[in-house]
C-alpha cells in the first residue's frame, strides 16, 4: 500500500486529527504485517531446507550401507529419518494453515482501507470546491448571486453529510481494527508455538527410540564379548 497520499501538513481540527492518527496506525500495521509475512516465508523456506538436508544426509548414509557396511544403526537411522520427514511436512502444513493463510487474509484489509481513504479525499476535494465557490459569491455581495448561493448551499449539504459519514466510518473502523489486532493474531502465534513444541517432542521421541535400539545392540555385543572372554579363561593353554 502506498502512503504518499497522506504525507501532508497536520490538521488542527479534532476529526482530522482522529483520521490522521488512524492513518498512522494503519501505516505501522501495514509495515509490520509486510515484514511479518516475509519472516513467515523465510521460516517455511528454512523448514523445507532442513527437510531436504535431513533427506540428503540419510540418502548418503544409505548409499554407504549399500556398499557393504551393514550397520543396524544406519537402518534405525533411516527409519528415524522417515519419521522426521513426516514431522517436517506436518510442521510446514501447520505453518501454512495457522500462520501464513491468516496473515495473508489480514493483509487484505489495507487495500480496502486505501480505497476508503481515496473516496474520502475525493469527497473532501469536491466539498472544498463548492465551499470556495460559496465563499466567493458571498464575498461579492451581489443580489444576482442570491440564487447561486442558495443552489450552492443545497449542493454542499448532502456533500458534507457524505463526507462526515465516510470520515466517521473510517475512524470507527480503523479504531476497531487496531484494537482487535492482538485478538486476531494471538491464535496464530499460539498455534505456531504449539506446532514447534509438538514437532520438537516428536523429534526427540524418535531420536530416543533410535538410541534405545542402538543401546540394545551394544548390550548384545558386550554379552558376546564377555562370552568369548569366559571361554578363553576356561581354556588350558599352559602346562606345568
Amino acid at each position: 500500500m502506498s502512503w504518499n497520499l497522506f504525507h501532508r501538513k497536520k490538521s488542527t481540527s479534532r476529526e482530522n486529527r482522529e483520521f490522521e492518527t488512524g492513518v498512522e496506525r494503519m501505516k505501522c500495521l501495514d509495515d509490520s504485517t509486510r515484514h511479518l509475512n516475509k519472516e513467515i516465508k523465510k521460516m517455511i523456506a528454512n523448514a523445507n531446507l532442513y527437510g531436504r538436508s535431513v533427506s540428503k544426509l540419510n540418502q548418503d548414509l544409505m548409499e554407504l550401507n549399500d556398499e557393504g557396511c551393514q550397520i543396524n544403526s544406519l537402518k534405525d537411522f533411516d527409519s528415524s529419518v522417515v519419521k522426521q520427514e513426516q514431522i517436517i511436512k506436518d510442521m510446514i502444513t501447520g505453518f501454512d494453515q495457522t500462520l501464513s493463510a491468516p496473515m495473508k487474509k489480514y493483509s487484505t484489509i489495507f487495500p480496502h482501507f486505501e480505497e476508503m481513504v481515496k473516496k474520502r479525499e475525493k469527497c473532501l476535494l469536491e466539498l472544498s470546491k463548492l465551499t470556495d465557490k460559496l465563499q466567493k459569491h458571498e464575498d461579492q455581495r451581489k443580489i444576482s448571486n442570491t440564487l447561486k448561493i442558495e443552489q450552492l448551499k443545497k449542493e454542499i449539504t448532502p456533500m458534507k453529510e457524505e463526507y462526515d459519514q465516510i470520515n466517521s466510518g473510517i475512524v470507527d473502523e480503523v479504531s476497531r481494527f487496531y484494537n482487535n489486532r492482538l485478538d486476531y493474531l494471538y491464535p496464530s502465534f499460539n498455534a505456531l508455538v504449539n506446532i514447534q513444541r509438538l514437532c520438537l517432542n516428536e523429534t526427540l521421541k524418535s531420536v530416543e527410540e533410535n538410541d534405545e535400539g542402538n543401546n540394545e545392540e551394544e548390550d548384545d555385543d558386550e554379552k558376546t564379548i564377555e562370552g568369548i572372554l569366559e571361554e578363553i579363561r576356561t581354556l588350558c593353554i599352559t602346562s606345568d
